[in-house]
């Protein structure tokens, strides 16, 4: 049981590690540039940022009150139990009601926590059980919640659709009435639904995450775009510090019936894409810090 306790903490730990990069290296302070496509590059990794941080949070909240069920459940006859763990909501107000089964993470007015990002506003997490059960439902929403001053709105529901294999997890999400809000004001909407495969291997510690799926919106000039991972997207925990993006997969975004892709290479932890526009110009591209 010990052994299995460590393990879970070390896959909560890694894949902390690995989404807790992700905002910080996509964030983009800049106003909304009024041509070209670069931005819409720029900003899906953002998207991609926002919602790792808001599921981030999530995980390690279920993956805590997992880990820690024998201890929590003195508490279980009380609405409101407090509980900490050493994430990423470390200054917030963690308080959970096991009666109808709500983790409530406030950061107040805002605070830094141990992983050097400022974040302010509420998050409240729905579980019909622990993360790693087949079925669990877990749903994310957020109330004024911001991210290093990036507002995150919209609401995310994650499926746990089965283990393959042992250290292997599956899980459907739903992101339904999402909005990014940047520091100039300009927004970015997202909507749709993807799926990933969580895999831990015990020998190396790597975790890694594959992603396929679809999401639409509007884009900061009020477009309309549609994006679609066209070839699995791959994150590692070996490269989270050095590049918190995709190692390699693809990726197309239509905009306007025009249509570019994004190529994150074919393992490199690194930040370079390769984009390639309508007319089949190929361009280099960094995903900034």
């Amino acid at each position: 049981m010990a052994h299995f306790r460590r393990s879970k903490l070390a896959k909560a730990a890694l894949l902390s590690f690995l989404t807790l990069g992700i905002v910080q290296s996509c964030i983009d302070t800049e106003p909304a540039p009024r041509s070209g496509s670069l931005d819409d590059v720029q900003a899906a990794s953002l998207v991609d940022g926002a919602n790792e941080d808001l599921n981030g949070i999530a995980l390690e909240a279920m993956a805590e009150i997992s880990q820690n069920q024998g201890g929590i459940a003195a508490g279980t006859q009380a609405n409101g139990y407090p509980f900490t763990y050493t994430g990423k909501a470390t200054c917030s107000t963690n308080t959970i009601d096991f009666d109808n089964q709500i983790i409530t993470i406030d950061f107040g007015e805002g605070c830094t926590n141990n992983d050097g990002k400022f974040r302010e506003g509420q998050i409240e997490i729905h579980f019909t059980d622990y993360r790693n059960v087949e079925g669990a439902v877990i749903t994310t929403s957020s109330d004024n919640f911001k991210v290093e001053n990036i507002g995150i709105t919209g609401t995310r529901t994650l499926t746990n659709t089965g283990n393959e294999a042992e250290n292997e997890w599956s899980y459907a999400i739903r992101l339904e009435d999402g909005v990014i809000t940047f520091q100039d004001g300009s927004t970015r909407t997202f909507e749709g639904d993807k799926s990933r495969t969580w895999k831990f291997d015990e020998q190396t510690e790597e975790l890694t995450i594959t992603e396929t799926g679809k999401i639409y919106g509007t884009n900061r000039l009020r477009l309309t775009y549609n994006e679609e991972i066209t070839t699995p997207l791959l994150y590692k925990s070996s490269c989270a510090e050095e590049a918190a993006i995709p190692v390699s997969g693809a990726r197309k975004i239509t905009i306007a019936n025009q249509t570019f892709g994004i190529d994150y290479g074919s393992g490199d932890c690194d930040k370079e894409v390769l984009i390639t526009w309508p007319n089949g110009e190929e361009q280099t591209f960094v995903i900034s810090d």
